[in-house]
Parts: C-alpha cells; sequence; structure tokens
C-alpha cells in the first residue's frame, strides 16, 4: 500500500496543479476515477478533499477526520497512537495558523519537532515503521491543491530560517 499510495498522491498533487486541464489515462479513464476506484477497492484511503485547508473535523479534536481514520486503521498500540496524533495536530496546526511571520513558523516549529521527538520515542527501534507512518501523514495531510500551496507557502516563508532544536527529554503530550 505506501508503493501505491505514494504513486496516487503524486498523481494527485499532479492533477491538483494541472489548473483544470484533463488527464486521461491510457484506459480511458481519468485520474479522479482512478482514484475513486482505489478508494472503493480499500486500496487506498478516502481522504477528504474539500477546499478548506482544515478540512473536516466534527469532534474538535484538532485532527482531521479523515486523517483521524487513517491513523485508527494503523491498528497501533495507544502510545503509538497518541505519538501519531501528535504528529496530526501538528501538521493540522501547521496548515490552519495563519502564519505570516518567520517567528511565527519558528513557533510552529516548535510543536512538529516536539511531534517528532514524541514519535521517536514511542517507537523505539522501529524506525523504518515511523519512518512510513510519518511519510504517510505528512502527504495525507496536504492531499489537495489548496493545502500543498499552503505547505510550499509556508516552507518558503522558512527558508533560511535557523530553528534552535528544543528537544527534550519527553516531548510526548498525553
Amino acid at each position: 500500500m505506501n508503493w501505491s499510495f505514494s504513486c496516487l498522491l503524486f498523481v494527485v498533487a499532479l492533477v491538483g496543479c494541472s489548473k483544470g486541464s484533463s488527464l486521461d489515462t491510457p484506459s480511458g479513464n481519468s485520474v479522479p476515477e482512478i482514484i475513486v476506484g482505489m478508494e472503493s477497492r480499500g486500496e487506498i484511503p478516502v481522504l477528504d478533499r474539500s477546499t478548506s485547508l482544515g478540512g473536516v473535523d466534527a469532534d474538535k479534536n484538532g485532527i482531521r477526520d479523515d486523517i483521524d481514520r487513517l491513523i485508527a486503521a494503523q491498528h497501533k498500540g495507544v502510545d503509538e497512537t497518541k505519538a501519531l496524533q501528535q504528529l496530526a495536530r501538528a501538521l493540522q496546526y501547521r496548515l490552519t495558523a495563519g502564519i505570516s511571520t518567520r517567528e511565527a513558523k519558528k513557533r510552529e516549529s516548535v510543536h512538529l519537532e516536539r511531534a517528532m521527538n514524541c514519535m521517536s520515542m514511542r517507537f523505539g527501534e522501529h524506525m523504518d515503521e515511523m519512518d512510513r507512518l510519518f511519510d504517510l501523514l505528512s502527504k495525507s495531510s496536504v492531499n489537495t491543491r489548496a493545502r500543498k500551496l499552503e505547505e510550499d507557502r509556508l516552507d518558503a516563508l522558512a527558508s533560511g530560517t535557523v530553528i534552535e532544536s528544543s528537544y527534550e527529554k519527553n516531548t510526548c503530550v498525553d
């Protein structure tokens, strides 16, 4: 699933940046039709494609509902699940906080750094699995053109800045 999901996200990003051009595959199906088919067969997760940066968060826990379902589908233990939720909240905050200055970007980066440190602590020697899940949540969080553009804007804002590490022994938020 990891390889096909990565390919799918690349295709979605390509389509999202194509400014309305229609991309058809050799089979004659459009990329959106292929995506819906893969979702319905359970090959890839069903992700929120709303136009808002925040997406739907019905339970107001700071995590998009589709990302909540994606985390639950990983079938991890309580500690690993909490670390994934902390990462998802940091990624969601990054997109929705309306960050407009380098100083605000530095403050936001602390949330992400703490979430990554927590994941390292909770996943221990299972670094490959941690990397896979970090990649999955990071890519899934920016699954629309608007979200990807916001991520790119934030990356440009941070360009050239130095963010001091605030590593703490336990950065997990329980």
